[in-house]
């Protein structure tokens, strides 16, 4: 079935009037909609699924390799979300060309139908978001379309699981699931009995935390300092302020604990630095 797409149509006013008026419409008859005089300008907006994103190198891959399509107006891509929003000229681009560019740049597309996220208000959607978590899952052991098949089929029938999506050529799974009925652990476990190596590369969830750090003398001390942070699992971003000493890290609470960070810093650097976590009061 067709995806139902929202359309934008953008229609140009009188020369003596100076504005453009744009329009969101929920629906259009092509047939019946072109008036008398010359046919306004139709743009489709198609919002898709993107799996086995890990890095903002990768976004910004998907997002060329639809910006660098010829009617594709606007691209941009979430990798958070795993979600890229496209608006283009269905005269020109077909919404199977939009796909499979995407394809193309070494990820799996999924068109997001427009009507059921139209269908729910925006409270309902914000208590879906909150109740569901979104991981990415490394897969390890997949060699053809029947491996993607088995670990698809076994991860969509966990209870607590609300969809899953498996690219063979990433050897990554993503999987939204109701973290109130089902953890990540249990989810690598079903990966790994049913033959594959399994383990959480990222999740939708973020935490900041600030952190002091003593024993950073010179510019090597930082660069070694962003070393060991650049190897840790789950880090996304950091920031290290060399005159307070205060590191702010970003980081992905189901991939790594506040605990364990501290610790993989202490631990990377062979104890060269001391790592307190800084009391937000002072």
């Amino acid at each position: 079935m067709a995806p139902d797409l929202q359309l934008t149509q953008l229609r140009r006013h009188h020369e003596d009037q100076d504005e453009e008026d744009v329009r969101l419409l929920d629906s259009y008859d092509l047939e019946t909609g072109a008036g008398e005089h010359s046919q306004p300008l139709l743009f489709q907006r198609l919002q898709i699924r993107i799996t086995g994103m890990t890095c903002a190198a990768c976004s910004n891959s998907v997002e060329s390799a639809l910006t660098s399509l010829n009617g594709v107006v606007s691209a941009s891509v979430a990798l958070l979300q795993n979600k890229a929003e496209v608006l283009f000229d269905p005269s020109v681009v077909k919404v199977e060309d939009v796909v499979e560019a995407v394809e193309d740049a070494g990820f799996e597309a999924e068109i997001i139908p427009q009507s059921s996220t139209a269908a729910t208000t925006n409270q309902d959607t914000k208590s879906t978001a909150d109740a569901t978590l979104v991981g990415q899952f490394s897969i390890g052991g997949m060699t053809c379309a029947a491996c993607v098949n088995s670990v698809e089929g076994i991860l969509r029938a966990l209870p607590g699981v609300k969809r899953a999506v498996v690219a063979l050529a990433t050897s990554l799974g993503e999987v939204e699931y109701d973290p109130s009925v089902i953890s990540k652990d249990d989810i690598v476990n079903a990966i790994e009995d049913a033959g594959f190596d399994g383990s959480l590369v990222q999740s939708n969830t973020q935490d900041k935390i600030v952190l002091t750090i003593a024993g950073v003398l010179n510019e090597l001390d930082v660069r070694y300092l962003e070393g060991v942070l650049a190897n840790l699992k789950g880090v996304r971003q950091f920031f290290f302020d060399r005159i307070s000493g205060d590191l702010e890290v970003l980081f992905d609470p189901e991939v790594l604990s506040s605990r364990n960070l501290v610790d993989g810093i202490q631990g990377g650097s062979g104890e060269r630095f001391n790592v307190h976590v800084r009391n937000p009061f002072t």
